[in-house]
């Protein structure tokens, strides 16, 4: 059987894999660019609350206050702060990228990602989670390919803005 920590890794490092494979996707002008944009943006979500459900049975024991007091310790060790407030922001996170993945679903003009004002919100947020995630709260290689990531994110919207 696998080992919890590795699936608890496993299940993040494909939804993080997916989540920049979608912006690789949006890169382009053309409207084949966003083809498979909802696929991978759904399977990256299953996979994300696939992490959170291992996180939450592996790490927490299915309890919101062990959730809490471990994003408290962690962002002690990180800011020098025992908050743990960052957890309702990960739930808040969690509904958003699902709300999004239904709205793929139900909304048929909807193959793509949220446009104009809304879209370039969502965006920033999600990339903002990412880079918290991986560069400011892990280390190592994890903090190099994420980093690495989030300035491709970057460069690209840059590279790809509309005149």
């Amino acid at each position: 059987m696998t080992d919890p920590a590795n699936l608890t890794k496993l299940t993040i490092w494909v939804a993080l894999a997916l989540y920049f494979w979608c912006e690789i996707r949006l890169s382009g002008r053309s409207g084949s660019a966003q083809s498979g944009y909802r696929s991978g943006w759904t399977i990256g979500c299953l996979f994300y609350v696939a992490h959170v459900a291992c996180a939450f049975a592996f790490h927490h024991s299915w309890s919101h206050d062990l959730a809490y007091m471990d994003t408290a310790r962690q962002t002690e060790e990180v800011v020098g702060l025992a908050i743990g407030t960052g957890v309702w922001f990960n739930y808040a996170f969690s509904g958003l990228w699902i709300a999004d993945v239904l709205r793929l679903w139900c909304w048929h003009d909807s193959n793509g990602p949220l446009e104009g004002r809304a879209g370039k919100v969502w965006r920033g947020l999600f990339l903002f989670i990412v880079f918290n995630a991986t560069v400011v709260f892990e280390n190592g290689a994890v903090r190099w390919l994420g980093l690495l990531g989030c300035i491709w994110v970057m460069l690209n919207w840059w590279w790809c803005r509309k005149p």
